[in-house]
C-alpha cells in the first residue's frame, strides 16, 4: 500500500505534520526498515530533512535502538551521522541520552561504521560530550561502552569547566552522589564487623587445659573454614577500598589513577560486602545443630541474599 501510494504521490513522502515529522522520521521511530528502504529510493535527500526540535530520522532510529534503521540511512547517506539537531547534538549523543547501547555495538562490530565512533569525542552546545552526557545520565552499560573506544574524551571539559571525571567524583550525578556517600561508609561497617570482639569466633576456643589449648573448637569443621576465609577477604577488601578512597583525596593522584578508581574501587567495596554475607552465613551453619531442615533454611537463606546483592553490583559496577 505504501508503494502503491508514493508512486501515485511521490510529493507524500516530504509532507510533514504538526511536530515536522516526515513519513520517514515516522518509519524510523517504529523501526521500520522496509518502508524506510522504500522511501530513499525514491528520494535519498529526505533523508537529511529534520523535525522541529532539529532531528533527522537517523537522530530518532539511534533514540530507538533501531538497528536496521539506522544501517539503512547511514547506507544511502553516508554523511548523514554527522547531521546535528537544535542542541547542536549527533545521533550519538540522542542514542547516550536514551540509554541505548545497540548503537555503539553496531559501530564496534562493523569495520564499515567504526568512523562513527569518532563522535564519541564531539561536543554539543553546551560542551557536553556523549561520554559526557552517558556519565550524567547514570547510564552506566553506554558509559563503559564508549570507555573502550579509541577516543581522547575523558578530559574533555564542557562549558562549565568540568570533564567526565569531575562530575563522577564531585557527587553531581545521581550514582555518584549515592556513591560518594556509600563508598566509605560500607568499608568500614564490615571493618567494624569483622573487629567487633576478635578473640570471639564461632564456637569458641579449647580451654580444656589438653593439647590444642587456645585453638579454634570448630578448626575441622568446614563451614568454620569457609568463615575464616570470608572473614578474612571482607576485612582484606574493605581495607583496601577504605585505602583506594584515601588515595583518590589526595593530591597525588591524576586522571589515570582515577579512571582506575570508577573501575575497581566500587567493585572492593561491593566484594566486601558479598564476603561478609558468606562469613555470615558459614559461621551460624557451623554453629547451629545440623539436620536437614536447618541445612535448607540456610541454604535458602543464601540464595535468596545472593540474588538480592548480585543484581545491584551488576547494575552499578557494569
Amino acid at each position: 500500500i505504501v508503494e502503491a501510494v508514493i508512486n501515485k504521490w511521490p510529493c507524500t513522502i516530504e509532507q510533514v505534520d504538526d511536530s515536522g515529522w516526515t513519513p520517514l522520521h515516522i518509519a524510523a521511530h517504529l523501526g521500520n526498515d522496509k518502508i524506510i528502504k522504500l522511501i530513499l529510493e525514491k528520494e535519498k535527500s529526505i533523508a537529511y530533512a529534520k523535525n522541529k526540535e532539529g532531528l533527522s530520522a537517523l537522530h530518532i532510529a539511534a533514540m530507538e535502538g533501531n538497528l536496521a534503521v539506522m544501517k539503512e540511512l547511514i547506507t544511502a547517506c553516508p554523511d548523514i551521522y554527522e547531521m546535528l539537531d537544535n542542541r547542536g547534538q549527533t545521533a550519538i549523543h540522542a542514542a547516550t541520552e536514551r540509554g541505548q547501547l545497540l548503537p555503539f555495538l553496531l559501530f564496534r562490530m562493523k569495520p564499515e561504521f567504526k568512523g562513527l565512533l569518532t563522535l564519541v569525542s564531539e561536543q554539543n552546545e553546551e560542551g557536553n560530550t556523549p561520554f559526557y552526557l552517558a556519565a550524567i545520565k547514570g547510564h552506566a552499560l553506554s558509559f563503559r561502552c564508549m570507555e573502550c573506544a579509541e577516543c581522547d574524551n575523558f578530559n574533555a571539559t564542557n562549558k562549565e569547566g568540568f570533564t567526565t571525571m569531575d562530575k563522577l567524583f564531585l557527587g553531581r550525578l545521581p550514582f555518584g552522589e549515592a556513591w560518594k556517600e556509600v563508598c566509605p561508609f560500607c568499608p568500614t561497617l564490615c571493618r567494624m564487623r569483622r573487629s567487633t570482639k576478635p578473640e570471639t569466633v564461632p564456637g569458641g576456643y579449647n580451654q580444656s587445659g589438653n593439647v590444642g589449648e587456645g585453638l579454634a573448637v570448630l578448626r575441622k569443621n568446614t563451614a568454620f573454614c569457609v568463615f575464616l576465609i570470608a572473614n578474612t577477604l571482607a576485612f582484606g577488601l574493605s581495607t583496601t577500598s577504605i585505602f583506594v578512597h584515601f588515595l583518590a583525596s589526595s593530591a597525588i593522584t591524576g586522571n589515570v589513577f582515577l579512571r582506575e578508581v570508577v573501575q575497581h574501587s566500587i567493585s572492593y567495596t561491593n566484594w566486601s560486602v558479598g564476603a561478609l554475607l558468606v562469613a555470615f552465613i558459614s559461621g551460624t551453619y557451623a554453629v547451629v545443630p545440623h539436620s536437614w531442615g536447618i541445612t535448607v533454611a540456610i541454604t535458602h537463606c543464601c540464595c535468596f541474599l545472593i540474588s538480592l546483592f548480585f543484581p545491584f553490583f551488576t547494575k552499578i559496577y557494569y
